[in-house]
């Protein structure tokens, strides 16, 4: 039995093929989660370069 969901498989003491394709979903979903808090940060750093750039010429605009 399925330690996981207690569905009856072939194997007795593993998990069944359906939960381990549900654990290999939820880690890809999490794998491109993560893949898209990296990018959402890179944008962030990109704008504050950009805010500083523009601080920076302002100030060059200003002498």
């Amino acid at each position: 039995m399925c330690s996981r969901c207690a569905r009856d498989c072939s194997c007795c003491a593993r998990d069944c093929s359906r939960c381990a394709d549900v654990v290999v979903d939820v880690q890809e979903f999490v794998a491109d989660e993560q893949e898209l808090v990296t990018d959402e940060q890179d944008f962030v750093l990109d704008v504050q370069y950009i805010v500083v750039d523009m601080l920076e010429l302002e100030a060059d605009i200003k002498e």
